[in-house]
């Protein structure tokens, strides 16, 4: 789960120019702008995040941050316009700061002291393997099929942390 906000990110790189290009964006500055929206997104979510599941409860807040990353991704596919795309990216990143804050917070919830360090440890060793995989993935995504496939897989991702 706290993977996604990475993965969001890291999955766009390689793409902006293609999207720039199917969107009509003119200015290759402004194509930078589907990165920078997700930050958006996720600095306001880590905001809300801690608040909203001390209000209704982890699990639902999770739930709820997955399926605004699902939304946020599904504008994204088919977005028309970079107004569109932006809007998605906002919603993917407001969507992904529920499960990586919530986690983090269930992990100090669970454990203590060093089983706690351990736990944090591992989940950050997940958390800087996906910049490095990321890249590979988008390749044979792009490649095989188009940019809107880096969206379709970060739809599984989110579906399954759902799950």
């Amino acid at each position: 789960m706290v993977s996604m906000v990475a993965m969001a990110t890291d999955i766009m790189l390689p793409t902006l120019s293609i999207i720039g290009e199917d969107l009509g964006i003119t200015d290759p500055n402004h194509t930078k702008l589907v990165v920078s929206s997700l930050f958006g997104g996720l600095a306001l979510g880590q905001l809300l995040a801690g608040l909203i599941s001390d209000s209704i409860g982890r699990k639902v807040t999770i739930y709820l941050g997955f399926i605004i990353f699902i939304v946020g991704c599904l504008i994204s596919v088919t977005a028309t316009s970079l107004d569109a795309m932006l809007i998605g990216r906002v919603l993917q990143g407001f969507g992904a700061a529920s499960p990586r804050i919530i986690t983090v917070a269930i992990i100090r919830d669970s454990y203590k002291g060093r089983a706690m360090a351990r736990i944090m440890s591992i989940m950050m060793a997940i958390f800087i393997l996906v910049p490095a995989i990321a890249p590979a993935i988008i390749q044979i995504l792009i490649t095989n099929i188009n940019w809107q496939a880096t969206f379709y897989f970060l739809i599984a991702m989110a579906a399954i942390g759902l799950v």
